[in-house]
């Protein structure tokens, strides 16, 4: 709220609407973020059952978020352009979220990410698509239904929260965010640094990726993670 009322007050001076001497809002102080919830992840056991319950392309999609880091919306609006399966990695280009097509959220969002064990599961996705477009030109989207990109509300509603809630790990905030907070989170435990993390997160500031790194995995009550 305070930065959209601080563009209001600019864009209202920049257009003569506003006869103030100064933005109002620079003076406003928000307080300490609280956090609504405990931030929460799977642990690898909770994530592998999780991936059996769900079809294979979105059991990918997920495997994606986690390896990767993408945001839900970067890997809805990937296209086959930006996948490089010679060199195993995945450019962020674009993203599509919930109709809109647009660039990535930031100019850090632009980044080249590793496919890594996923690179052989591309190949086999990207062999089918050639088979259904006999004009294949990689701007089809890779994960799509009919040609069109997914809706992420509806995949997490009516595929991915079903499964949690009968395998019986579902928790409040369980989402496709958990997805990208246990690759952010992950990455730093088996030794990268909060700036690494960062880059590949596509977060402009540490202080974000902070807010996506879960301390001290075997404290959480949902995850039993072994010694």
């Amino acid at each position: 709220m305070h930065a959209i009322l601080g563009s209001l007050f600019t864009k209202a001076d920049d257009w003569g609407y506003w006869n103030g001497s100064r933005n109002p809002v620079l003076r406003v102080r928000v307080g300490r973020k609280r956090l609504k919830r405990k931030r929460r992840i799977l642990d690898d056991e909770q994530l592998r059952a999780l991936l059996a319950g769900l079809p294979p392309e979105i059991g990918l999609m997920v495997r994606t978020a986690v390896s990767t880091g993408m945001r839900v919306s970067e890997i809805i609006g990937l296209k086959w352009r930006a996948v490089d399966l010679e060199h195993g990695l995945v450019h962020v280009q674009e993203r599509y979220y919930r109709g809109d097509t647009d660039e990535p959220k930031t100019d850090k969002s632009r980044r080249p990410l590793p496919l890594g064990y996923l690179t052989e599961d591309f190949s086999e996705l990207r062999a089918l698509a050639l088979a259904e477009h006999a004009k294949f030109s990689g701007h089809e989207y890779v994960f799509h239904k009919d040609g069109k990109p997914f809706d992420d509300r509806e995949i997490l509603r009516d595929i991915i929260r079903p499964v949690a809630e009968r395998l019986g790990f579902y928790f409040e905030g369980f989402g496709w965010h958990s997805f990208r907070r246990q690759n952010i989170t992950l990455i730093q435990e088996e030794g990268a640094t909060p700036f690494e993390a960062m880059e590949q997160a596509g977060h402009t500031r540490s202080t974000m990726t902070s807010l996506y790194t879960v301390v001290a995995l075997t404290d959480q009550s949902l995850t039993d993670r072994p010694q």
